[in-house]
């Protein structure tokens, strides 16, 4: 069957600038296409070996184990002559060829890393067998929508090529017409044929090593990943090698900006991270007259902004054991619409247990001790055996067969050979969130910020299979305004609908987020608690003793609990802070009130 010429694809010309790149460079050894459904990813990886002479395409399911992909012991051959020969593995077939994986954000981290750390070495290590030498290209594939790769394992990657879906009609037409050419067919699609054997005849000509590189451009190289704010050098070694391969895959022998600034934009556009967060600086909140003139710009109409001065000044012109003056002079509720919804990092808690045994998601992994789950490895075993890995105990053991005693036994395994299987599953996380809804939280449209984090969220755990609630503290009552759940739907009606006003009764939305714990108990592997509070809970219920006993309950269920502080200005008085040191929980002083301010200081304090 016909291949669907590479260069007949719509919106990949980086794709095969890098491919390109990626084929006539021995210094570049993987390539990444990150893409949503749909978009062609999995046509143009396969596609690759049209640009190449002799490099052949090699798959590996995303599924595939160590010993699938690495080889594994002969078991028939240590049996009969006790010698540890290897199986045949993906690896060894793709040696001198093109490994393309689909899916590699949904492979195993610690396996994706081997096989790009072999390509990149040139040797490949199975667990059972002498390593072997290779020499592969790895092309893989990611949805973003079905997981993230981590960011570690991203930097292993020469190149990435993100690909856009072609969204205008003319471009939709343009696809649907080149296909339909090639259907009726395949030989003659406007030539392109002919563009994909020019492009094959560059790179069997092109020879990066030939050209020269000028003094100044390894500097900026190092200038321009300094203000992108890639961390370590793996970015600047891949700029450099992409540049001059695609300097010669153009007939150039010498490297220009041209080839400089289409490198960095293939080379270092997955390493990129976040800037510092300048807001959060000492000196960007030093002076009060910047201050002032900051939320004066940001204020709302005239008639609201007047209104929401005077609460403003009622909220923080009191003393600490004054209460506050929006709770003793009853206000109007306010319902505030949602925020900016915004792209959630990674921020997986720090495991409480090691074993867990809730159900799976897609958050994180855990080993199992249940037997459930994903084998991974095995270990000698320390104690009684819970999980026997046979094929692991088997493979240990046939080396040693022509020296035992087998008495009509095809196999003989003793102690010294038993291996225990090591198994991992996915866990998942329930995080509710503890939302002071009173008064205060109407200044700044505060809550607008709150419901826009929350949202944001809920969106990443639709992806991640966590689950989020949401409970509102606010009057004389706390209320669950969104039980845990997946659904982004139901989110944001309540969100919307969420109102805002009145005292701020804090232990008894301590209690509330614990209650929305305690239904998925034995359902969830780690929950966590995030209150949104300034700390100074005014109730009759909210004294030390009351939130003593809300910690206590905390403690007990091992529930990660985090503190963000929504108290602003210039007079504080600390006891959000004091809440965190009582619940033992992380504390946020939240500086920026912003859905990306919460998120980012959710990333400070619950990234590993």
């Amino acid at each position: 069957m016909r291949e669907y010429p590479l260069t007949a694809m719509v919106g990949y010309d980086d794709f095969i600038d890098a491919a390109s790149a990626l084929l006539c460079s021995p210094d570049l050894r993987s390539l990444l296409i990150v893409g949503g459904p749909g978009t062609g990813k999995s046509v143009a990886a396969r596609a690759t070996s049209q640009l190449s002479g002799f490099r052949k395409v090699v798959n590996m399911p995303a599924s595939s184990d160590s010993g699938q992909a690495f080889g594994t012991l002969d078991l028939e051959s240590a049996i009969r002559s006790g010698k540890a020969e290897r199986s045949d593995s993906v690896l060894s077939r793709a040696d001198g060829n093109i490994l393309v994986i689909d899916d590699a954000n949904l492979m195993r981290p610690e396996l994706l890393l081997s096989i790009l750390d072999a390509a990149e070495e040139g040797i490949a290590t199975p667990e059972s067998s002498p390593p072997y030498a290779v020499d592969v290209k790895v092309v893989c594939t990611a949805n973003p929508d079905e997981g993230e790769i981590d960011s570690h394992v991203l930097d292993r990657f020469d190149m990435c090529v993100f690909v856009e879906p072609v969204e205008d009609e003319d471009g939709r037409k343009e696809i649907v017409r080149r296909r339909l050419a090639f259907d009726r067919d395949p030989h003659n699609l406007d030539n392109m044929e002919g563009s994909v054997s020019a492009l094959r005849s560059k790179v069997s000509c092109a020879d990066p090593s030939a050209v020269t590189v000028p003094r100044e451009y390894p500097g900026y190289i190092a200038e321009i990943c300094r203000e992108m704010n890639i961390e370590g050098h793996r970015g600047d070694v891949a700029t450099l090698n992409a540049a001059c391969a695609l300097s010669s895959l153009d007939g150039r022998n010498a490297l220009s900006m041209k080839d400089l600034s289409k490198a960095a934009r293939l080379c270092l556009r997955h390493r990129r991270r976040d800037p510092p967060e300048t807001p959060w600086e000492p000196q960007e909140r030093s002076e009060p007259q910047e201050e002032e003139n900051r939320n004066e710009a940001e204020d709302p109409p005239e008639e609201e902004r007047q209104g929401e001065e005077t609460r403003n000044r009622e909220a923080d012109d009191d003393g600490e054991d004054s209460g506050r003056q929006e709770d003793r002079k009853p206000q109007g509720d306010r319902v505030f619409a949602v925020g900016e919804e915004f792209d959630v990092k990674d921020y997986v808690p720090e495991p409480v247990s090691r074993n867990p045994k809730g159900r799976g998601g897609r958050r994180d992994y855990s080993i199992s001790d249940d037997g459930t789950g994903h084998a991974v490895g095995y270990v000698i075993p320390r104690e009684r055996i819970k999980n026997l890995a046979l094929s692991a105990s088997i493979i240990a053991a046939a080396p040693k067969q022509p020296f035992r005693e087998h008495d009509r036994l095809a196999v003989v395994l003793k102690g010294e050979d038993l291996r225990e299987n090591v198994k991992i599953r996915r866990r998942s996380t329930d995080i509710v969130f503890v939302v002071d809804g009173s008064g205060s939280m109407g200044a700044k449209q505060r809550m607008t910020a709150v419901k826009g984090a929350v949202l944001s969220l809920l969106n990443d755990a639709y992806r991640r299979r966590d689950r989020i609630g949401m409970a509102v503290f606010r009057g004389d009552s706390a209320e669950e305004c969104l039980p845990l759940t997946r659904s982004v739907l139901a989110a944001y009606r309540r969100l919307e609908e969420m109102p805002t006003g009145g005292r701020t009764p804090l232990f008894k939305g301590l209690l509330k987020g614990i209650e929305m714990l305690d239904r998925s108990h034995g359902q969830t592997a780690e929950p966590v608690m995030v209150v949104l509070t300034d700390g100074r809970g005014n109730s009759k219920d909210d004294g030390p003793e009351s939130l003593r006993k809300a910690a206590g309950a905390i403690s007990s269920r091992r529930i990660r609990t985090i503190v963000v502080d929504t108290e602003t200005g210039l007079l504080r008085f600390g006891k959000a802070m004091e809440l965190a040191m009582l619940l033992e929980a992380d504390y946020v002083a939240l500086e920026e009130l912003s859905g990306r301010g919460i998120r980012r200081s959710l990333d400070m304090v619950l990234s590993p």
